[in-house]
């Protein structure tokens, strides 16, 4: 499952300064894996969710900007400004780095389970072996830059600049191309066990139907920009420009209306399992309640 990115502009903070509190700067990125959602702010603070509305533990204050952020299964992994990556251990600041990568920068992290990868700027991607610091190239192309890498259980899917989306075959340079566009932009996918989704830039959400280029249009709307689509055990949602999620239903343009924001906008979502987060522009983060249009406010803006 996908990971959320977002670069930040940063001035970091240390605890020598004083405790600044949990609602005291913009949310920029929110993850979820298993039953636990986390939050990094804009001072490169990880917040993870205590379980009770609210409550929430800092686990992670580096001196080092963090520009990115993943998790799936158990994991969390963070990527700081000094292209180091970092697998969280369990325990608040317990970090362990499992990469450094020098001047070669990092554009994105994608995990599943326990399978960790990166694409690098020198357009190759990795894969992390378990063992720190040891990865191995998957992919690598001198033709076409990578632009998205997705990774699922079972798959790693990357997009390149052609709008050619490849499937990982199991051994390193083998791949297989499953998809292109010639008409439209891709512009994001989500990936969940042998399913794999993508949005374009004429609105359409399509599913992989598990042979090359063949796919079938599961959502359309020509009225509102469907502007993120996420995936997690057979869990699909679609955010849109009207300030909607919808969950599928698993049968095309079939979906249910799950929420609808009048009074902020819906930044970004997080999925894991059957959990769904959203993270709204007044900083609030909700949790769904598995019924339409009822969320809980895990954390609520502050009134000053």
């Amino acid at each position: 499952m996908k990971k959320l990115i977002l670069t930040i502009s940063f001035l970091f903070a240390l605890y020598i300064t004083g405790y600044c509190g949990v609602k005291d700067y913009p949310i920029v990125q929110i993850v979820a894996n298993n039953n636990n959602v986390y939050f990094l702010n804009s001072q490169s603070e990880i917040y993870k969710y205590e379980g009770s509305p609210d409550s929430w533990q800092i686990v992670a204050n580096p001196a080092a900007e963090i520009i990115m952020m993943a998790a799936d299964g158990d994991g969390l992994y963070i990527v700081d400004i000094s292209n180091q990556v970092h697998r969280y251990l369990g325990r608040p600041h317990k970090w362990e780095k499992i990469a450094s990568l020098g001047d070669i920068s990092i554009k994105d992290i994608s995990i599943a389970g326990k399978n960790v990868y990166i694409l690098r700027s020198d357009n190759r991607v990795e894969k992390y072996l378990e063992i720190p610091y040891k990865w191995q190239t998957i992919a690598y192309s001198d033709l076409a830059e990578i632009t998205d890498i997705e990774a699922s259980d079972k798959n790693i899917y990357l997009l390149d600049f052609f709008n050619v989306i490849y499937k990982y075959q199991g051994q390193p340079h083998k791949w297989q191309v499953i998809a292109y566009s010639a008409h439209s932009k891709i512009l994001g996918m989500a990936a969940d066990g042998n399913n794999i989704y993508i949005r374009d830039s004429v609105n359409l959400t399509d599913k992989y139907l598990g042979k090359p280029h063949q796919w079938r249009t599961i959502a359309f709307s020509a009225k509102v920009l469907i502007t993120q689509v996420i995936a997690d055990d057979e869990n699909v949602y679609i955010l849109d420009s009207h300030n909607e999620v919808d969950k599928y239903l698993m049968k095309p343009h079939q979906w249910k209306d799950i929420a609808l924001k009048k009074n902020s906008k819906i930044l970004k979502m997080a999925v894991a399992g059957k959990n769904i987060y959203l993270l709204s522009s007044n900083n609030q983060i909700d949790k769904y309640l598995g019924q339409p249009h009822k969320w809980q406010a895990i954390l609520l803006p502050d009134k000053n």
